[in-house]
């Protein structure tokens, strides 16, 4: 299951709606990594109220009614960092938050697109996923974030991008009412850009468009050099590449034994 983007401290997040296909469990910024406020921010300026609201959620049990509260203001002085995690609490995917907080996705929504204008990427991430589930908006936009949050680096939106784009993948939307235009071409694009950053979902499913010549033009060996390395790199989606490869070995198509 691939989570909306929730931070570190939720390690065990997996409820949130799933992406298609199984995915890495993708993590925002760590509470430990979170900057530090703004020398000689004035007692409750948004970056104050958002750093206390951090130290209410890192402790064991995390604090949520108060954390909430302070989000809620630090989002009001329009902190984007406030935003998102107020949006992920509305989304119910705060560690806790459905026990304190009813689960409203136009609220999330408005908190995640407040905080994406001001481009915070990881918003731009769950804004996306928001509205290709039909929140408030349509699958084109819900795309056109997930463009922009892989315009800014992050391995994790370039890979969705793709797979938003691929043929091979189910459609991405609301099956039967709104769902976005396939273009193998353009997924082939964003999973180059999300291997190159590292991402070993995105070099196998790369590995598959170039198989099957899916958005650009058949390349077998480049493939099988794709899902070798991640296979022996036993990294994320080494079982799927090491099914790609053994269906390559019996039908011939090379001599090497398949790494087990």
């Amino acid at each position: 299951m691939l989570p909306r983007l929730a931070s570190n401290f939720r390690s065990a997040l997996n409820t949130s709606r799933p992406l298609h296909p199984p995915a890495l469990p993708c993590s925002s910024r760590s509470f430990s990594t979170a900057p530090p406020p703004e020398e000689g921010a004035p007692e409750g300026a948004p970056c104050a109220l958002f750093e206390e609201a951090l130290a209410h959620l890192s402790s064991s049990p995390p604090s949520l009614p108060p954390a909430i509260s302070l989000l809620a203001r630090s989002a009001a002085g329009g902190s984007p960092d406030g935003n998102f995690f107020l949006g992920m609490a509305y989304d119910n995917v705060l560690p806790g938050s459905p026990e304190h907080l009813d689960r409203d996705e136009g609220a999330a929504v408005r908190c995640y697109r407040r905080a994406a204008e001001k481009d915070h990427a990881q918003a731009m991430f769950n804004l996306a996923l928001s509205l290709r589930d039909g929140g408030g908006g349509d699958v084109e936009e819900g795309f056109d974030w997930m463009r922009r949050a892989a315009d800014t680096g992050d391995v994790r939106a370039q890979y969705n991008a793709g797979i938003a784009r691929d043929p091979n993948h189910k459609p991405w939307g609301v099956p039967g009412r709104d769902m976005l235009e396939k273009d193998g071409g353009e997924a082939v694009k964003f999973y180059r850009m999300a291997a190159e950053g590292g991402h070993s979902k995105a070099e196998v499913n790369l590995g598959v468009a170039l198989y099957t010549g899916t958005g650009v033009e058949a390349d077998k060996a480049e493939a099988e050099r794709l899902w070798r390395g991640v296979v022996e790199r036993e990294e994320e989606g080494a079982t799927q590449a090491r099914f790609c490869l053994n269906n390559m070995e019996k039908r011939g198509e090379f001599t090497t034994k398949v790494p087990q």
